[in-house]
């Protein structure tokens, strides 16, 4: 591959390649996306990505959807390595998670799983986090469980990101 979304002197210059990767690069405004033609089931989902971290100290968005900061669906790696997810609906936060945990590590790969499933009966059920195959299960006090059947940004028909913010610019570098 080459150009922003995957430079082969990048993958070359760190000793290794790694067929269908992308590398995204935050100074070139990298990012993918996907609009689908109807809206899917937003209920019941999982979103799973390996990534690894170029920069540190900046929030970063791995997976958005939604029109606005009060619509929305984000999987970020905050700022100070935290993993953030969150989804909004007119404004109001339906779920929220930021783990206790951080990321800090440029040369790993991370393996994340965002498991929803808000027809459950138990509301700890309703959002699972996964990070190389553990249940995260420690969150600061950001730790809002959606309700029962909430209907979440994603799986609607609007434009799906990896690696950006969908309203705004605040790209992924790694």
């Amino acid at each position: 591959m080459s150009g922003a979304a995957g430079s082969s002197q990048w993958m070359y210059a760190h000793g290794f390649d790694i067929d269908q990767s992308l590398r995204f690069d935050r100074a070139r405004d990298c990012s993918l996306s996907k609009t689908f033609a109807s809206a899917g089931n937003r209920r019941t989902f999982t979103i799973s990505m390996w990534f690894k971290l170029s920069n540190l100290g900046v929030a970063q968005k791995l997976w958005t959807v939604g029109a606005d900061s009060s619509n929305k669906t984000e999987i970020e790696i905050g700022s100070s390595g935290v993993i953030w997810v969150e989804d909004k609906a007119s404004g109001s936060a339906q779920a929220t998670f930021q783990s206790t945990q951080l990321l800090r590590d440029t040369s790993a790969w991370y393996h994340l799983v965002v498991a929803v499933d808000t027809t459950q009966g138990t509301a700890a059920n309703r959002v699972k986090i996964y990070l190389n195959g553990n249940q995260v299960t420690d969150f600061t006090t950001y730790e809002t469980y959606p309700d029962q059947n909430d209907d979440w940004s994603t799986n609607t028909a609007a434009a799906h990101y990896l690696g950006k913010r969908s309203y705004s610019s605040n790209y992924y570098d790694g």
